[in-house]
């Protein structure tokens, strides 16, 4: 069985001369240019990875979008035996 994450959905999408930055629907933030509301985005993306990261252009269209995936420690059987080795921090 394959387990689909679920992912958090950032949208960044301009509106009269503001770019609107929403997740999952809900407006976060208003931004008086473009960079800095792609930027503000990015970093809630990041910090709620999985997500998912989705700049729109004045017409409405799709111009790019980004997917974050979550930092994953590879783990082995040889570093959590009793008394061999220490969990990784």
């Amino acid at each position: 069985m394959i387990i689909q994450p679920r992912f958090v959905e950032f949208h960044v999408h301009p509106h009269r001369r503001v770019w609107r930055v929403y997740r999952d629907g809900e407006l976060l933030s208003l931004h008086c240019e473009k960079d800095l509301a792609v930027e503000e985005a990015r970093r809630l993306a990041r910090a709620h990875a999985p997500s998912r990261m989705t700049i729109h252009a004045p017409s409405g269209r799709i111009e790019t979008e980004h997917t974050y995936w979550p930092d994953i420690i590879a783990v082995t059987n040889e570093d959590v035996r009793p008394g061999h080795g220490t969990f990784p921090s």
